[in-house]
């Protein structure tokens, strides 16, 4: 069930006032912000895949950080993960309404981080 409105700053459903009054949503942000759960949406985006292409196409990923977040993905209800019954044996990942509902802001994000990597990275220099 969703939280009723927040208005903050004259402003209702104020992204921050949301987070700030609600623990889940502090729990899921930190869950779904993580890079490598970026990369996945990113990935699964376009079409289904083994688990294998989405190791190869995230780069640096390792075998247990990806299982543990597909696994994550998949309790949280944002891909499902279809096993079929072959020799040897096929799992394919597939994002779900909801998963596919964060690739949007995946995508800004992976934007706004090719636009201002340069900036970021003589500020720190």
């Amino acid at each position: 069930m969703n939280e009723p409105a927040v208005v903050v700053r004259g402003r209702e459903n104020d992204p921050l006032a949301l987070l700030k009054s609600n623990e889940a949503s502090r729990k899921l942000l930190k869950a779904v912000a993580d890079k490598w759960v970026i990369l996945i949406l990113l990935t699964l985006d376009q079409e289904p895949k083994r688990y294998s292409e989405i190791l190869n196409s995230v780069e640096g990923i390792s075998q247990k950080v990806l299982s543990q977040r597909l696994t994550m993905l998949t309790d949280s209800g944002m891909m499902t993960r279809t096993s079929y019954p072959e020799t040897p044996p096929r799992v394919v990942y597939t994002l779900t309404d909801l998963g596919r509902s964060a690739v949007p802001a995946a995508e800004t994000m992976a934007l706004w981080v090719h636009d201002n990597v340069a900036t970021v990275m003589a500020a720190r220099s």
